[in-house]
């Protein structure tokens, strides 16, 4: 739950960068769960999460087919590629 709240806290600080109110709720916890697997330091990193190993994407897409419907996954990738390319890394 405390690294719930950290999230929302850091991803409120970048909003201007990316809407992050559009990120769905069925892929939340995704984010938040498979963190460790990024080898990033910051939640709100993006472009580190971006750039994240196969491991964390691989997770990250499992997580969201297993938590989302379709319009929950489309939303996400939606949401994922545009923060991506707010950041410089073009996203698979």
């Amino acid at each position: 739950m405390q690294l719930k709240l950290t999230l929302f806290s850091a991803l409120a600080a970048l909003a201007a960068a990316q809407d992050v109110s559009k990120i769905p709720d069925c892929s939340l916890n995704c984010f938040v769960d498979n963190f460790p697997l990024s080898g990033c330091k910051d939640l709100v990193d993006f472009k580190c999460s971006c750039a994240a190993p196969k491991a964390y994407q691989d997770a990250m897409a499992n997580c969201i087919v297993g938590h989302c419907d379709n319009d929950g996954i489309v939303a996400t990738v939606n949401w994922v590629s545009a923060t991506c390319a707010s950041v410089g890394v073009p996203w698979p």
